[in-house]
């Protein structure tokens, strides 16, 4: 039996070094891609607080639309952040500059920073006026013993849940 010719080698390709700006660059793209998986949780928050707050039909005035429309905002100011994120980190990821990624990570961010204003806006307005036709929602939550035993007179866990949740 006739030997198999042996594969030449494998030449290992050469490792190209990083500068400081590539390191700087990768650990910058490394924490956009990590902030993005958080906003992709709040974009699903957003997503959460729409489906409970715009019923249909909605009323035409009263905090029902306002709370609607501050749903609506903040899932497009999620939306616009995660966007943002991305095309920062499609920017950053690459090593070398991209400047439609950067335009986009810009434009994507102040739109969102926007919608975020009109979310606070909107939130003030349904917290702050007295006389909107919709009762405001009285928070009753159980006594649970369980979260007493970690209250002291330093921190008090229980008032802190309450404040939190209400």
């Amino acid at each position: 039996a006739e030997a198999e010719p042996s594969a030449a080698p494998r030449q290992q390709a050469e490792v190209k070094k990083l500068t400081t700006p590539d390191k700087v660059s990768i650990a910058l793209c490394t924490i956009d891609l990590y902030q993005a998986t958080g906003q992709l949780g709040q974009a699903g928050l957003g997503i959460d607080a729409l489906t409970r707050t715009c019923h249909q039909p909605i009323a035409p005035l009263g905090k029902a639309k306002a709370m609607c429309s501050a749903s609506v905002t903040y899932l497009i100011t999620q939306l616009s952040l995660l966007a943002s994120l991305l095309a920062d980190a499609s920017n950053k990821c690459a090593l070398s500059v991209n400047l439609d990624a950067r335009c986009a990570a810009d434009a994507l961010g102040l739109t969102g920073l926007l919608a975020g204003v009109a979310t606070h806006s909107t939130n003030i307005y349904v917290m702050c006026k007295k006389d909107l036709p919709l009762p405001r929602r009285m928070c009753a939550l159980p006594d649970v013993d369980s979260t007493k035993e970690f209250d002291s007179a330093m921190f008090n866990n229980t008032d802190l849940m309450h404040h939190g949740l209400c």
